[in-house]
């Protein structure tokens, strides 16, 4: 979407940073040649994690209509980058107060690091209502503790990846969730405590349940496979 009409710094490659206003025709005189340089919104978007920190979006969304949020390549830690520019305006490609679907199928991401999408953080509070729904990459080994805490908006039905090898304490915890749906319904899982020690007195699972993982009655314990 048409954004304004800003100045421009023209750098290396073509590149092109802009000002931070948009260009006033109304107060502005020129009395020379100027180039201005057209700034564009995006709604949906498709593209790697640094692509997307850089880009701004029309803000002021809808729930009903949350923007598909694709990220088709990703490091662990840049996945914490993308929570927090989702949760809290830091910076000018701040992308609070936007509804998200965030896709991280094809990311590459291995681990969604500790508290990298937790709401509960005075860091990133906006993601309560803001993320609405997140698919996890099929390389995902592990989800690290409190990885999506009070995700409030997070609705649904989560699938799992078969590829997941470790659940944290509190990954889940304060999300809407309805469920999980384990592509690997057959592995055992096995629980362990606050100091990584194999709780022999909880029985093995096939499939974790949510409220195994999302709830703190059921302590700061986390979950893996064997």
């Amino acid at each position: 979407m048409f954004g304004g009409w800003y100045a421009g710094t023209a750098g290396a490659g073509g590149t092109v940073t802009l000002a931070s206003t948009a260009f006033n025709f109304t107060t502005t005189a020129v009395t020379e040649d100027l180039t201005l340089y057209a700034k564009w919104l995006h709604t949906n978007f498709t593209g790697t994690a640094a692509e997307f920190l850089a880009a701004d979006f029309v803000p002021n969304n809808n729930a009903t209509t949350a923007y598909t949020i694709t990220i088709t390549s990703a490091t662990n830690d840049e996945l914490k980058s993308i929570g927090k520019a989702l949760g809290k305006s830091t910076s000018s490609n701040y992308k609070g107060g936007v509804y998200v679907n965030l896709d991280l199928s094809g990311c590459g991401a291995t681990e969604i690091p500790n508290d990298a999408f937790n709401a509960s953080s005075s860091n990133i509070p906006n993601l309560k209502q803001y993320l609405t729904g997140i698919t996890l990459p099929n390389t995902l080994i592990k989800i690290g503790h409190c990885a999506l805490s009070e995700c409030t908006a997070l609705s649904g039905t989560l699938t799992i990846p078969a590829s997941v090898e470790y659940l944290g304490y509190l990954c889940f915890e304060g999300t809407s969730l309805s469920g999980l749906s384990y592509e690997n319904t057959t592995s055992i899982w096995k629980k362990y405590d606050w100091n990584d020690n194999l709780m022999s007195n909880v029985n093995p699972t096939t499939c974790p349940a949510l409220d195994k993982l999302g709830s703190y009655s059921s302590g700061r314990t986390s979950w893996r496979r064997q």
